[in-house]
């Protein structure tokens, strides 16, 4: 079940008029929440005539399977919350540092266990396959919301390992943390030290809170119904399909509309989230923050998938170490290890440059992994040349980090490719801020200086070819590149109205705060009925707009 359907409309009405009606009584609340989160993540429209149907022809565990399709799923999601429950009590319990670590350990294993098994492991079979291997794939079907569940439930455990929160040990009350339907299928990413304490507390709902959480929806639905799925089926699926039939300028401007259709998919997927859990009593932290305002990648990872960034700092960055190791030589050696590192920084930058250049251009399929293996070389000495600054190992964890980024996305060398490439970026830019002694600033909503602006364009502009990466499979993403090495320039296939879209999410997204926060604040101070009008009128928009069967979120693939 997705967000922009009628099946999903009709059960949150549903769950939110009973669950307001059971605050009352907060453990029933607690156990029909966990009921709704898990048919939510079944699939199931307990609305149609069908499952009726079925109910009576063919009994309630036929009818739940034939209309169920992700019911298989679901074992997934609660034996795997439920070992981490009581894994936690236990390692709270322990005292023992050894028997704590071992079980903690158990948690690890279990949930990269799971998303190796289900999400990697047919990619490495194959890798040893090209190598002349026996065929060790498994063919299992991708669980829905695995990378986001599970990045949930191993926090969790390994910060009641860390004593920095206390284990729930209320069952129902963790079990509806890790299921909580809002955010099980593409998050965001939420702590346990952010919900489970809200879940102990008397809920209410505001009429501010309630039409704040109206207006989050439907912002969320208009930037993936309008804006998201119409350049998705007008421009990029396109575009991506046969890249040889577009000429350079449009495959530029597909590009380009990719960069602003997965925004308003997943930000949307977020506003949808999040409104969603405050219409229930709940306040989630926000995603996005205007992530292509960015006017530096630092700054970028901080503004776009906020929980998946924060995630990764606080559970790979900083554990490997992050920035506290600092090289302190004696002068002469420390001068010269850092003339070898930029002389190193200037080689690598422009190797990587070049073999990137030519791996796109080469047209002999035969080559292919060849100019892949040089672009890993070009890409190894850049990052030698960043670990021998003063801060080196800061910039290695940087890229690690960023590797681990990329292959969450998902199982294949387009993305693995993409945190390679995003990891040096990053880490370059770490290198350039701490050479000049600055910490890494932002466009902001104030301030039009002329670097500034530049700054802001050179991101967005290298985001939106590093996505390419994690839209479309390496050989396909190398076409794309190749294409626009062609400097053709005819547009037959640019409508104004394409332009327009494109040009709206970018200005929408380069908006003062401020004007969002008055359209927000115009709607939940307005009466009643002016916003029903205003959700009536947005109703009959996303109507009209809607593709003939609702299109999935991106990052529900995830």
């Amino acid at each position: 079940m997705i967000f922009n359907t009628l099946a999903f409309a009709k059960f949150f009405v549903f769950v939110f008029v009973v669950s307001w009606l059971l605050t009352s009584w907060p453990k029933a609340r607690f156990y029909f929440l966990t009921i709704a989160s898990y048919v939510f993540y079944s699939g199931l429209d307990v609305f149609t005539a069908a499952f009726w149907q079925a109910m009576t022809t063919l009994g309630p565990w036929a009818a739940l399977k034939a209309n169920a399709p992700l019911l298989e799923f679901v074992p997934i999601v609660f034996i795997g919350s439920t070992v981490d429950y009581f894994l936690s009590i236990w390692i709270d319990d322990a005292q023992d540092p050894v028997k704590r670590k071992r079980l903690v350990y158990v948690t690890i294993a279990m949930n990269t266990g799971l998303l190796l098994v289900f999400k990697y492991w047919d990619f490495l079979a194959e890798q040893v396959m090209a190598l002349g291997g026996a065929d060790y794939r498994l063919n299992l079907p991708l669980p829905v919301g695995i990378s986001f569940f599970t990045f949930m439930s191993l926090s969790y455990v390994v910060d009641v390992y860390r004593r920095a929160i206390p284990p729930s040990r209320n069952y129902a009350h963790y079990i509806t943390y890790i299921a909580f339907f809002p955010h099980l299928v593409a998050g965001p990413i939420i702590r346990g030290r952010d919900l489970l304490p809200l879940f102990a507390q008397r809920v209410q709902l505001t009429a501010a809170a309630a039409s704040e959480g109206m207006f989050l929806v439907a912002i969320g639905l208009f930037k993936k119904v309008v804006v998201s799925d119409y350049l998705r089926l007008n421009l990029v699926d396109r575009v991506v399909a046969e890249p040889t039939s577009y000429s350079s300028v449009e495959v530029l401007v597909g590009m380009f509309g990719y960069a602003i259709q997965i925004y308003c998919d997943f930000s949307g997927y977020s506003d949808v989230a999040i409104g969603a859990a405050l219409l229930l009593g709940y306040r989630l932290k926000i995603n996005f923050d205007a992530p292509f305002k960015a006017s530096n990648l630092v700054e970028f990872w901080r503004r776009w998938h906020i929980s998946l960034s924060s995630w990764l700092r606080d559970y790979v960055y900083i554990p490997l170490g992050g920035s506290r190791i600092v090289r302190k030589d004696e002068p002469t050696a420390a001068a010269r290890r850092r003339l070898l590192s930029r002389a190193l920084l200037v080689l690598g930058i422009a190797g990587t440059i070049w073999r990137a250049v030519a791996a796109v251009l080469d047209s002999d399929p035969s080559r292919k992994t060849s100019n892949l293996l040089s672009f890993l070389g070009a890409a190894l000495l850049l990052l030698f040349a960043l670990y021998l600054a003063d801060q080196g190992r800061k910039y290695v964890n940087v890229w690690v980090t960023m590797v681990v980024c990329g292959i969450w996305h998902g199982a294949a060398w387009s993305y693995v490719l993409f945190g390679v490439v995003q990891g040096l970026a990053v880490g370059v830019s770490h290198y350039y801020f701490d050479w000049r002694g600055v910490r890494p600033g932002d466009a902001g909503d104030a301030g039009l200086k002329p670097a500034k602006i530049l700054s802001v364009i050179v991101t967005f502009v290298f985001t939106t070819f590093t996505f390419v990466l994690i839209r479309a499979p390496l050989d396909k993403a190398l076409l794309i590149y190749k294409q626009l090495f062609q400097l053709s320039t005819f547009t037959p296939n640019l409508t104004k109205t394409l332009l327009l879209f494109i040009f709206g999410g970018l200005v929408l997204q380069w908006m003062p705060r401020r004007a969002y926060e008055t359209a927000r604040d115009v709607f939940v101070r307005a009466p009643a009925p002016v916003q029903a009008a205003a959700l009536f009128v947005l109703a009959v928009i996303l109507r009209e707009a809607a593709s003939a069967e609702a299109l999935p979120f991106v990052y529900g693939q995830f």
